[in-house]
């Protein structure tokens, strides 16, 4: 039969096996809350920036828009600058070379605008594609989240394995040893003291 020192030694091993477990168990819950409690704020940021991208698209095709409207004024301005200059040198503005210079002043302020509008609507496009990335972008913090807390929970379950078989192999060793007799007890009455 062991010593009464002996026993209580082997009694605090088990007994620190079991709080470990549980201290384990509630870490890995906690981390996994945790993670996806900032997954969800980062899911959240990026619908956010998704929206602000989308807001940025609609602003990049009205500002195109508005500047193309702006150059075609300035244009049809040119081109009236343009027939009167010609009409007070005594041209005439309806035929010839005078007629060919205002066509040309006409497809030049043509491009023009399309260019403007083609590089709005690249702008757009590039903020409707940074719109799309966040929103997929959110949906994998979402899922990143859901994944951290289910991992929680089986490493917590995890520990909880470990520990129970770290107790009862302590206390296998123990009983064998017969440095310990009353352990079904001591574990009993250690658990329970933890859970109520």
């Amino acid at each position: 039969m062991a010593s009464p020192l002996t026993a209580g030694v082997a009694g605090v091993g088990m007994l620190s096996s079991v709080i470990g477990a549980f201290t384990q168990v509630g870490g890995a819950e906690a981390a996994g809350q945790a993670q996806q409690q900032t997954d969800r704020y980062l899911s959240q940021q990026a619908l956010y920036n998704s929206q602000v991208a989308a807001h940025n698209a609609a602003l990049a095709r009205e500002q195109g828009e508005a500047t193309t409207q702006n150059y075609g004024l300035g244009a049809s301005a040119r081109l009236g600058q343009i027939k009167a200059t010609q009409a007070s040198s005594g041209l005439d503005i309806n035929s010839g070379s005078a007629l060919q210079v205002q066509k040309s002043q006409q497809l030049v302020s043509n491009i023009d605008m399309d260019r403007i509008r083609s590089n709005a609507a690249k702008t757009a496009y590039n903020f409707n594609v940074e719109s799309v990335q966040d929103r997929n972008q959110a949906q994998l913090y979402t899922m990143a989240g859901a994944n951290a807390a289910q991992a929680g929970q089986i490493s917590a379950q995890a520990s909880l394995i470990s520990g129970a078989g770290s107790v009862a192999s302590k206390w296998l060793q123990a009983q064998q040893s017969g440095t310990y007799s009353g352990g079904a007890d001591f574990i009993s009455s250690a658990i329970s003291g933890l859970g109520g």
